[in-house]
């Protein structure tokens, strides 16, 4: 199954409103540290009550600060599990996670769905960039959703990270004093 096709599910069950239920299921987006000109890798989390087999998450971040390099696989997903990663504009990406067949679930019902890799800029400013969920797009989809073993779609509670940008280390082969 091809993310389109995931994303075309999707939309379909929530359109049909199949079973869609008040979400026990979180999804989260990690909060970490990084220095300029360095990247940095932000967790995307699962944390839920029932078993799933497929995960669609929509991110935004902020193209002055990060650049996006990568998405991995994270713990949850076993090696029968695909994972798809589309960037349809600067700044902004999918990612979806499943099993080719249907099955198997995730490995557990919490842990690290992928790990958002990033290098954020050599000139970025200092503080904190957010990194957050977005229903911007075409399709017009959720900004973020679980597939269920049923093949049921889940909306879940989805919570925004970000990166907390610091200046880049001094070089330890400067010397202050001559």
């Amino acid at each position: 199954m091809r993310l389109n096709d995931l994303m075309s599910k999707t939309a379909v069950f929530a359109l049909v409103g199949i079973c869609t239920m008040a979400s026990a299921q979180t999804i989260r987006i990690g909060a970490v540290a990084g220095v300029q000109g360095e990247t940095v890798s932000v967790p995307v989390t699962l944390t839920a009550t029932a078993s799933h087999t497929a995960a669609l998450v929509r991110v935004q971040y902020n193209t002055a600060v990060l650049e996006n390099v990568e998405v991995a696989a994270g713990v949850l997903l076993s090696t029968r599990h695909a994972i798809e990663f589309n960037a349809p504009a600067a700044g902004r990406f999918d990612v979806a996670v499943y099993a080719p067949s249907g099955l198997p679930s995730f490995t557990a019902k919490t842990g690290t769905l992928c790990n958002l890799t990033f290098r954020v800029k050599t000139d970025a400013p200092l503080g904190v960039s957010p990194i957050i969920f977005t229903t911007i797009g075409t399709p017009s989809l959720s900004s973020a959703d679980l597939v269920g073993i049923s093949g049921a779609a889940v909306t879940p509670s989805a919570i925004a990270g970000s990166i907390t940008v610091g200046a880049t280390a001094a070089d330890s082969s400067w010397s202050l004093y001559s």
